[in-house]
């Protein structure tokens, strides 16, 4: 099972686009490794790694919504919320069974899925929104 970055996925802000494919990255490797049934402790640590770079890049996103009073951005720090719940279940899952077939397919459906649709809906509106700010303000 593989994951794999689309130039399609970009939003046209470079932060943002490189987080995002450093996520796909390490969704892959974490994929990778439970697939080629590397060593509890091995997948452990990018189940770890991953959760902390989720942390940077959401922390990273929300700020730049701030700054630039996105409307949409109590709408959006929601979606991360759940998106951290539901990251923090497969954990869960993981701790008590460990790689398991139902592990992958849950890291699929909750990040792999999650990950292409907030791209492509939620962060692409971010992006949308940025672009027609620059122009209103290119205007004046």
């Amino acid at each position: 099972m593989s994951i794999q970055w689309r130039k399609s996925y970009e939003i046209g802000v470079e932060e943002i686009d490189s987080q995002h494919k450093e996520l796909f990255k390490r969704i892959r490797d974490l994929l990778d490794a439970c697939s080629q049934n590397k060593g509890r402790q091995e997948v452990s640590k990018m189940i770890d790694f991953l959760e902390e770079y989720v942390d940077i890049h959401f922390t990273s996103e929300e700020k730049l919504h701030v700054k630039n009073l996105y409307p949409e951005y109590k709408g959006h720090k929601l979606l991360h919320i759940k998106f951290v719940e539901n990251f923090e279940e497969i954990k869960r899952k993981f701790e008590s069974e460990g790689p398991t077939l139902q592990f992958v397919a849950m890291v699929n459906k909750f990040v792999v899925e999650w990950l292409i649709h907030h791209i492509g809906t939620a962060d692409r509106a971010f992006g949308n929104y940025l672009r027609n700010k620059e122009d209103k303000n290119g205007d004046n």
